[in-house]
């Protein structure tokens, strides 16, 4: 209930990993600690390739994570969040 840590198997298309840390703050409140590298394919060059193509892991990760807060706050999905069960069947 602190701690969420991950990394990709090895030979995943974009190698990363991550820590999100919760500390409980005096207010009743939560911080969270977030870390997350990646390694995109073709390096920094892939990275350069990928920006001119509008695709941007930060303000994706950003935008998940305000779907996170949601859930963790509210106990359900946001709206616009995909949905495990209409993924998997091609919905």
């Amino acid at each position: 209930n602190e701690l969420i840590a991950w990394r990709t198997l090895p030979g995943a298309p974009v190698a990363h990993g991550g820590i999100v840390q919760f500390d409980r703050e005096r207010d009743g409140g939560t911080r969270v600690h977030i870390r997350m590298s990646y390694n995109p394919p073709a390096g920094w060059f892939g990275h350069e390739v990928a920006a001119v193509f509008g695709v941007d892991p930060k303000h994706s990760m950003d935008e998940d994570l305000v779907r996170m807060k949601t859930l963790i706050e509210t106990g359900k999905a946001p709206h616009d969040a995909a949905r495990a069960d209409t993924a998997s069947a091609g919905v």
